[in-house]
Order: C-alpha cells, then sequence, then structure tokens
C-alpha cells in the first residue's frame, strides 16, 4: 500500500466521523441536548428522557448512513465508526459526570440510571452493527478480508466469548487508570484510549479470528459493570467526588470514544497481521 492510498483510506473513514459530529452537535444544539440550563450528559438526567433518546437515536442512524455511504467501500464498519463519533459529539458539548451527579441530587444513586442508559445506547448501536453484517451477507459491502486480505472472521462461540470478556476486563483495568478525574476530555480520550489498547492487545493476540462486535460489546460491558460496582461504592455524591475511576465516565463516552477506540483498534490489528508482499519482504 502506497502512503498516499494509506492517508486516503484513513482520511475517507475520518471524514465520516467529522461529518457525523457535525450533525451531532448541530443537533444537539438545535433541540437542545443538554437542555438549556443544564450541563448533565445523560440522556436520562434532561428534562424528557424520552424527546432525549429518539433524537440520539435519530442522530446515530444518520450517522451511521453518512459513515456507510462515505467509507462503506473501505470497511464495512465506516458507518459504526461514523455513529459512534456522533455520540462523541454529544458529550463533548455537555458537562462532566458531577453535573450528571447534581442534577439527579444527593438523594439519587444514579448509577442504575446511568448503567441503564449505556444499555439503551448499546442497543440502537447493536442495530447500527446488525444492520451492517446484514449488507454485508447480502454482498451491498465488501467485508474486511476483501481490503487487507486477512482470512476473515471464524471463531467459534467460546472464543467470541473469550474475546468479549477480555476485552471488558482489559478495558476496566485500564480505564481505572487513564480516567483519574471526571475532566471531560480525561474522560473522553482515557475511555478511547483504555478501549484501543484492549481491544487491540486481545484481537491481536488472544482471539485473532474474532469479528468486531464482541469487543465493543466487551467495551460496553466494562461501563455497564462499573457502573453497578459504583452503585455500592459510589463515593460523595455531594461533592461529585466518585470512587470508581472509570464510573467518571459517561454512558456517552463508553458508547461513542469506547466504540471509536474498539473500531480502530480492530482495524490497525486486522493489519498489522496483513500478509506482506513478495516484493516488500
Amino acid at each position: 500500500m502506497s502512503l498516499v492510498t494509506y492517508w486516503r483510506t484513513r482520511l475517507t473513514l475520518l471524514s465520516g466521523g467529522a461529518v457525523a459530529c457535525v450533525l451531532a452537535a448541530t443537533a444537539g444544539a438545535a433541540f437542545g441536548l443538554p437542555a438549556v440550563g443544564s450541563r448533565a450528559g445523560s440522556l436520562l438526567a434532561q428534562p424528557s428522557p424520552v424527546v432525549a433518546i429518539v433524537l440520539t437515536a435519530a442522530v446515530i442512524f444518520i450517522s451511521c448512513l453518512l459513515g456507510t455511504l462515505l467509507g462503506g467501500r473501505i470497511r464495512p464498519d465506516a458507518g459504526l465508526f461514523a455513529a459512534a463519533f456522533s455520540l462523541v459529539a454529544l458529550s463533548w458539548q455537555s458537562g462532566r459526570m458531577r453535573d450528571v451527579l447534581f442534577t439527579f441530587g444527593p438523594a439519587t444513586n444514579p448509577f442504575p440510571y446511568l448503567a441503564l442508559e449505556l444499555v439503551i445506547l448499546a442497543a440502537l448501536m447493536g442495530l447500527c452493527q446488525f444492520a451492517i453484517l446484514l449488507l454485508v451477507g447480502r454482498g451491498i459491502l465488501a467485508p474486511d478480508d476483501a481490503r487487507d486480505g486477512v482470512p476473515p472472521p471464524s471463531s467459534t462461540t467460546g472464543e467470541i466469548v473469550l474475546a468479549f470478556l477480555c476485552t471488558a476486563g482489559a478495558t476496566a483495568i485500564l480505564a481505572w487508570f487513564l480516567v483519574p478525574t471526571d475532566g471531560k476530555q480525561q474522560a473522553v480520550i482515557g475511555i478511547g484510549l483504555a478501549a484501543f489498547i484492549a481491544t487491540a492487545a486481545v484481537h491481536f493476540i488472544i482471539s485473532p479470528t474474532t469479528p468486531l462486535w464482541p469487543h465493543w460489546l466487551g467495551v460496553v460491558a466494562a461501563g455497564i459493570a462499573m457502573y453497578g460496582y459504583a452503585y455500592s461504592d459510589p463515593g460523595v455524591l455531594s461533592t461529585g467526588v466518585i470512587d470508581v475511576p472509570p464510573a467518571r465516565a459517561l454512558p456517552l463516552d463508553f458508547a461513542g470514544a469506547g466504540i471509536v477506540g474498539a473500531t480502530g483498534a480492530y482495524w490497525y490489528a486486522r493489519h498489522w497481521k496483513r500478509p506482506i508482499p513478495d516484493d516488500e519482504q
């Protein structure tokens, strides 16, 4: 692969993410997500959670479509990549986790609601993944092996479960060190980096024949598990102090930056396994 082709493909994939970010930021500002006068970056903490979820679902599905149109010929999961970027944009224009805590109030432990929100976001992203797999199965989108020459996924159920569990565990451990505060940049970059390192290591070393979806599901599962842990050890909610570092990230961060990191890592892990042509050896 020439250097020009290398950068052109990556810029094409990133262009889908950029378009999704603009769409999400515009829609969020136009329809009030987060609500006017609020910094809470939780869908269930909005004045009308149903409206917030419907708006977010629309942003996800439109972003997935645009990402597929722009980058689907390069990677079939380009649409999922773009949809995850739209959630990063929604999180970026919101506040920190402590703003969510203050919105719920000191008398309410918000972590069950945050876990439920992450389940909803995962379901929406799962619908995008299902649609992509359907398009690949019908030959409308080319699979990854048509692009990178690496054998297609051929994993057993046990290998998929192993990839899911290992990615979830590695993401949770890495996020424990990479999210020392609930600062916006810290949370987004920390979760994205944890997901990238976890997915790249697990896919390249432990489960090289698995598809993408067990890895990003593992990242989401890590967030749900950490919210569950934080429920029993929440810290001092009245002052915004959270004792479980990964729980300082919003559900939008796990479903957004987390899936961006997992998808990028999956692509790179496949690229690292690409056979070297004879003229490059």
